[in-house]
């Protein structure tokens, strides 16, 4: 979403924003994955796809080049 805003508009989030708008919805997301998890092998699978999902959502920032937003 930041890249996209970046790019038609010219508002260029900085990296504490991408952080905090991954973290709104990573963490509940997270939260829901882990609490979702079953004993079950079926539901270990189901629920590996929203838990890396969310995860990968918190670990945005660190992924993403740094030239992007500017730097830190």
């Amino acid at each position: 979403m930041a890249l996209f805003v970046a790019k038609f508009t010219s508002f260029q989030p900085n990296l504490e924003f991408v952080e905090i708008a991954a973290g709104i919805f990573g963490v509940p997301g997270l939260l829901a994955a882990m609490w979702a998890v079953r004993a079950q092998k079926a539901w270990l699978l189901l629920t590996c796809i929203p838990f890396f999902a969310n995860l990968g959502l918190l670990l945005l920032p660190w992924v993403l080049p740094e030239h992007l937003f500017g730097g830190r």
